[in-house]
């Protein structure tokens, strides 16, 4: 069996919370799972993920980040990554989630430590290719060496983080594997006197600065910030 680590990032969603750890709890086969709180200010997830009660198939590991220091979901993805202890993990935002059924045909699969893969997504009837959602060696993601934190605090990094993952690695995508995505993409307005964006969660907005990524200081440094592991 094909041992997984789910790794969810968090910032301030708290229904969105409550949702995934009773999806979790569906889950009828043994899976790590790794929260990690991304600094939030106004809704932490301490209270809610410490009073959770949790099956006897989830391995449940919950960090935090000890400042908030803007947009961090990347730097979050690179954390999780570090402390798995499985070979495979599946990257999800709090507001995706896979089944139990689709979780255990990756656990059976005949899968190749040579490729990542991705998944559909889905949002009430509607399916896309998936952005933010896929699969990977824990060996492979620190090969590729993981997210371009330089994009910190802005809201970048995925596109650039998929492009080195297909120039360096294969790709399949398991159409039979369908993810599914609790709501609606956000709409995005940019406003250039901000450094930082701002997020409505009732609204689903975003508003940020312009940000070019031409104009991005790169940097190798990963895993900037303070963090602690609660449990």
């Amino acid at each position: 069996m094909n041992a997984i680590t789910i790794v969810h990032t968090y910032y301030n969603d708290v229904e969105f919370l409550k949702q995934a750890i009773e999806h979790w709890n569906t889950f009828t086969t043994p899976v790590s799972i790794i929260l990690i709180d991304d600094g939030s200010n106004k809704y932490p997830a301490s209270d809610i993920i410490t009073a959770a009660k949790f099956n006897d198939n989830l391995n449940v590991s919950f960090l935090v980040v000890e400042e908030d220091i803007g947009f961090n979901s990347h730097g979050c993805r690179n954390l999780g990554a570090s402390v798995a202890k499985t070979d495979w993990i599946i990257f999800l935002d709090i507001d995706h989630a896979i089944t139990s059924e689709d979780l255990i045909k990756l656990q059976t699969m005949n899968l190749s430590m040579e490729k990542w893969y991705s998944f559909i997504t889905r949002h009430n009837d509607i399916t896309f290719p998936s952005l933010n959602s896929f699969m990977c060696s824990k060996e492979m993601f620190l090969a590729g060496g993981g997210y371009d934190e330089s994009f910190v605090p802005h809201h970048y990094g995925d596109r650039e983080y998929l492009d080195m993952m297909d120039s360096k690695f294969p790709r399949e995508e398991l159409t039979d594997i369908t993810i599914q995505c609790m709501r609606a993409g956000r709409r995005v307005y940019f406003d250039n006197t901000l450094s930082a964006p701002i997020y409505d969660n009732e609204k689903m907005l975003m508003i940020t600065p312009n940000f070019y990524r031409d104009k991005v200081i790169h940097h190798d440094k990963r895993i900037n910030f303070p963090w602690k592991k609660v449990f």
